[in-house]
């Protein structure tokens, strides 16, 4: 037998192995230390695919480059390099490899479809729309394509271009969870809520029939988070209670004078705004660290009727109770002890309280302001069905800002400077209608939410 039918064998019997995910038997018989010399191209992708498999992305890249060394020209290695360095959230070398494969094969639909979804996550909207578009140009039933084109145009406040292609996909698959989920959100767009309620529901529905659930399915978790936002709309809040502790969780905040109340209290006042300073400022640091790794999450900040930099500019990175139990995640529960420590004192302060119940903080945001960056638009934090059972807001300030990024509190013409660590609970009502100043020198990070009480 020669070298080259051993060869093929090998890799016939080891692609055997990968197929039914056995990668470490398809390692054993590929004799690593061997396959590292060979000029086998598709021994060389076939390490660098189980390397991937196995999480080992280091490996595959070494893989995937041995390859390219033999065969520079083939678009589907730079393709799946870039998909590693989108993984790993390096997206200015995922970007240069997905164009690397595109030049190669200008109608490679899976490399226009990937290198639209990093646009879209990088907020680059009008190039993702039209790579999406030339998919279409090229396979008009293309349900990906389809259902990112409506997303894109859903975030961007145009709901009734987003529909044309929404609906254009539920023809081709009305069952697809994405499809349902991305289509009610743009039924509340415009303010049908009935019919976000009923498509919602129709997912629900779907993904019980497919034995489907929060933990496996990021979809339904999605169709129960909006759904919850659309029956808090219609003034069903136990209803969106549930939907909403299914799918994000809460944090459950203690109305109890047992609980020590240790942090450094800026001042007493009458205006009902409370002020402290939390001393570990890197915690504060962490939370910046964290929203700056996860560009991907980022999201331009939007108001309940949309988005409008008029009145608010900023990025947003939206957090659900539910994924503290993440490693990289636990900053936010020394955060939150911190935080609990805040509502104590404040009760000590207003005695009343304690006649509520205990309070429960659900999805929460840190924000980051650019220069020029603000919320200029005055509100309360309590203005619509939606947000009828939230008693407090609270924030953070994650940084010392220079000049500029005052929180106003207009009614009493009061204003807040962003001092790292410095955190205000105020309540939610009328009466604390407020607004966040413009950025004059460098950037403003804030952590940001609300409590509610649920009885």
């Amino acid at each position: 037998m020669s070298n080259n039918e051993k060869s093929d064998i090998d890799y016939k019997n080891a692609k055997s192995f990968f197929d039914k995910g056995l990668y470490d038997d398809a390692l054993l018989i590929l004799k690593e230390d061997k396959a590292i010399k060979t000029k086998d191209i598709n021994i060389l992708l076939l390490l660098a695919s189980i390397y991937r498999k196995k999480g080992i992305n280091e490996k595959a890249l070494f893989y995937y480059n041995k390859a390219l060394i033999i065969n520079p020209n083939l678009s589907d290695i730079y393709l799946n390099i870039g998909n590693i360095y989108s993984d790993i959230e390096e997206f200015d070398e995922a970007y240069k490899y997905f164009m690397k494969a595109l030049n190669i094969d200008q109608n490679n639909i899976a490399v226009l479809n990937n290198l639209s979804l990093l646009l879209k996550d990088l907020r680059q909207f009008d190039q993702a729309i039209t790579n999406f578009k030339k998919i279409l140009n090229l396979d008009p039933n293309n349900l990906e394509a389809l259902i990112n084109l409506g997303i894109c145009y859903q975030i961007q406040g145009m709901s009734q271009k987003a529909v044309k292609y929404l609906e254009m996909a539920l023809k081709i698959d009305p069952d697809n969870l994405t499809l349902l989920n991305v289509l009610g959100n743009n039924k509340m767009a415009i303010g049908k809520y009935e019919d976000a309620i009923n498509i919602f529901n129709k997912g629900k529905l779907i993904a019980n029939e497919k034995n489907l659930n929060e933990k496996n399915s990021e979809d339904l978790k999605n169709i129960r988070k909006n759904l919850a936002t659309a029956l808090f709309e219609t003034g069903q809040i136990k209803k969106g209670i549930k939907e909403k502790n299914k799918s994000s969780g809460y944090i459950k905040l203690n109305i109890d004078q047992s609980i020590s109340s240790v942090p450094k209290v800026n001042s007493i006042n009458n205006n009902f705004i409370g002020d402290w300073v939390m001393e570990d400022k890197k915690i504060c640091h962490e939370m910046i660290e964290f929203f700056n790794k996860k560009k991907n999450r980022q999201q331009v900040g939007e108001l309940g009727g949309g988005y409008n930099k008029n009145k608010k500019d900023s990025l947003d990175l939206s957090i659900d109770p539910i994924e503290f139990k993440n490693p990289d995640f636990q900053v936010f529960e020394h955060y939150f002890r911190f935080l609990q420590k805040c509502l104590t004192n404040y009760c000590e302060q207003w005695p009343f309280l304690n006649k509520l119940d205990d309070m429960y903080i659900g999805t929460f945001n840190i924000q980051k302001y650019y220069k020029g960056g603000h919320f200029k638009w005055p509100h309360a934090e309590r203005m619509e069905m939606y947000s009828c059972n939230r008693v407090f807001a609270w924030m953070t300030y994650l940084n010392d800002i220079e000049k500029g990024g005052e929180t106003v509190f207009t009614h009493y013409n009061v204003k807040f400077s962003p001092n790292v660590g410095r955190t205000l609970i105020w309540p939610a009502e009328w009466t604390h209608a407020h607004y966040g100043d413009e950025v004059g020198i460098g950037e403003k990070y804030i952590i940001t939410g609300w409590m509610e009480i649920h009885k």
